[in-house]
């Protein structure tokens, strides 16, 4: 297992410990982020959550990770949470489902000695961890600018003179890109189905929308290029703004080595006292 509880030390003072430390000054996130793990390895013990004990190590460790994550990013926004045992019982089942659904103990092989490719393993889940939230709400916030940019779009062209023409090229503009990000039924219901579909499979069935005629309303198909064209322009604007989205809400690079370079230096496979966490 990841990390061993010292015998002197109830789970209880931990999360105390935890508590009163994670939001001061030069806080030991080493230490946290060992309490944490601890924290969530005896919950999931009191709950008898699975059958093979490597799960209950698995399941540890990805818990405090996410949940970390989620507390430098709530940190981030001013937002602190009280008490570090309540909110890992209110996340603990929940957490058990992902972790079994992204069956996060494949990403690296049993007795895989490589520190150095799991470590980035480790360090993408971490940064995935902490940003997936804003970045898929602040990507929603842009999409819906795409009315705006696109009057600026085509205001910006050799037809702005013309209002009826540039209404028309507006219209079809964005019938062309919500059917572009709009996905089949068909496609929606096996997705819903099957959970073997692939996010590639996904994106490849976003591409071919992408590749479809644009739609056109009350032009004729000579604006076919025309429609394309603007549609182009306005994606790539907004790519511009969600690319800076992700950046801004990247993790700091310090934070993820403390994470990893606590989970690696004292990982330890010694003999271990299981009713000590049970």
């Amino acid at each position: 297992m990841l990390y061993s509880k010292e015998e002197n030390k109830r789970y209880t003072q931990m999360a105390k410990e935890f508590d009163e430390e994670f939001y001061t000054p030069n806080r030991d996130d080493n230490k946290l982020f060992k309490y944490m793990y601890l924290i969530f390895y005896m919950l999931a013990c009191k709950s008898n959550y699975f059958k093979k004990f490597e799960d209950y190590d698995g399941y540890a460790q990805y818990s405090a990770t996410k949940i970390y994550a989620r507390y430098l990013k709530k940190e981030k926004k001013g937002i602190q949470i009280k008490s570090v045992l309540n909110y890992a019982k209110s996340c603990k089942s929940h957490l058990k489902v992902d972790y079994q659904n992204e069956a996060f103990e494949q990403v690296t092989k049993d007795g895989d000695e490589d520190v150095q490719a799991y470590q980035q393993t480790y360090r993408d889940t971490i940064r995935t961890s902490y940003n997936h939230d804003d970045v898929v709400e602040d990507t929603y916030e842009i999409l819906g600018t795409f009315p705006k940019i696109a009057k600026e779009v085509i205001k910006e062209s050799p037809y702005k003179t013309d209002k009826l023409l540039c209404k028309y090229l507006y219209m079809s503009c964005l019938l062309t890109f919500l059917n572009s990000i709009t996905l089949p039924n068909t496609i929606l219901e096996k997705k819903d189905s099957r959970k073997d579909i692939s996010d590639n499979y996904i994106v490849k069935q976003y591409q071919k929308n992408m590749e479809e005629p644009p739609l056109l309303w009350k032009l004729s198909s000579d604006y076919s290029d025309i429609v394309r064209m603007f549609v182009n322009k306005i994606r790539a604007r907004m790519s511009g703004d969600i690319n800076d989205v992700i950046q801004s809400n990247n993790l700091p690079e310090d934070i993820i080595d403390s994470i990893i370079a606590s989970a690696y230096e004292e990982k330890s496979y010694t003999n271990y006292d299981e009713d000590t966490y049970k």
